[in-house]
């Protein structure tokens, strides 16, 4: 009997048939099981064939499901083929209709850019245990809480679901980085909410991550516009983290939930495109902490 073909059989059957998107919780929890164990093991074709699949059942589950079939597709992007001019008919993703699903994979994706290589969430680590070249951070360490320090620019929880149940090598990682970037330069997602994630991405310590990010957003400087309030915003919210204010609800921030500011290298990128920008200027009260902030830390922008 050929048992690797049986297996691609029976996973293609269980993410095609609709399984992912019964109610029935048992049968449910059993699927996401299987297809965990099976997709890897597929060949890499099935996979990118089957990877908008999994886009499409993330719809609606628990967190915990989500993120199991995140890790499962971010590999996957490495391996995808594009088309050259992207046509709404030829593109592998249609997400133009799904603006939750666009979002949760956008943060998912932020959060596997500002990962670390080599970073393991089990250690009580400070900024100075961060590997050699990440950068620090002058905000201070959530191991006063019995958390473990989570990388720069990342709350305990979110280190916790890029890491999973099976955390990637520096190199896989390295392939899931340039594939977030082969994704976005295929116009997959709209070009407003991923501009930070190329930001992100320029400043990586892997040389073929950084130069692929920061061709692209040289590519796109002329279409980009550095005065609209949701890209600034979003620079402004991954450069400060969450700062000590209270949610609009009145109620401090989890620690567990709580991200800290970027590294100094991710710092560098941002200011520059904050400098251009004359919305940045005038949005206050972020616009003087960033000025404070980057005094303290001792570098001229001069």
């Amino acid at each position: 009997i050929d048992w690797s073909q049986k297996l691609e059989d029976n996973v293609i059957t269980r993410m095609q048939a609709g399984s992912f998107q019964t109610y029935f919780c048992i049968l449910q929890n059993f699927t996401i099981i299987y297809v965990k164990m099976g997709y890897p093991r597929l060949p890499v074709e099935k996979q990118c064939e089957l990877a908008p699949t999994l886009l499409t059942a993330m719809e609606g589950k628990p967190q915990p499901q989500q993120d199991s079939l995140m890790h499962l597709l971010i590999p996957t992007l490495f391996h995808m083929k594009y088309p050259v001019e992207p046509l709404k008919a030829a593109s592998p993703f249609n997400l133009a209709e799904k603006p939750k699903t666009v979002q949760l994979l956008l943060d998912f994706m932020l959060d596997v850019l500002l990962m670390p290589y080599g970073y393991v969430l089990n250690e009580s680590q400070s900024r100075q245990s961060v590997p050699v070249g990440q950068g620090s951070s002058s905000s201070s360490s959530s191991g006063g809480s019995g958390i473990p320090q989570p990388p720069p620019g990342m709350s305990f929880y979110a280190a916790k679901r890029v890491i999973g149940d099976s955390p990637w090598t520096p190199e896989q990682l390295e392939q899931c980085k340039l594939g977030i970037v082969k994704f976005i330069e295929a116009e997959q997602v709209p070009e407003l909410e991923a501009v930070i994630h190329l930001v992100i991405a320029s400043s990586d310590t892997r040389h073929s991550v950084a130069t692929a990010a920061d061709l692209e957003l040289k590519s796109k400087q002329s279409l980009i516009d550095w005065n609209n309030p949701v890209i600034i915003n979003k620079l402004y919210k991954v450069y400060l983290g969450d700062i000590p204010l209270k949610t609009k609800e009145g109620a401090v921030l989890k620690p567990e939930l709580k991200r800290d500011p970027v590294s100094t290298r991710v710092k560098l990128k941002i200011v520059p495109h904050l400098l251009r920008s004359r919305q940045a200027a005038e949005m206050f009260p972020a616009n003087i902490q960033v000025l404070v902030f980057f005094n303290l830390s001792h570098y001229c922008i001069f």
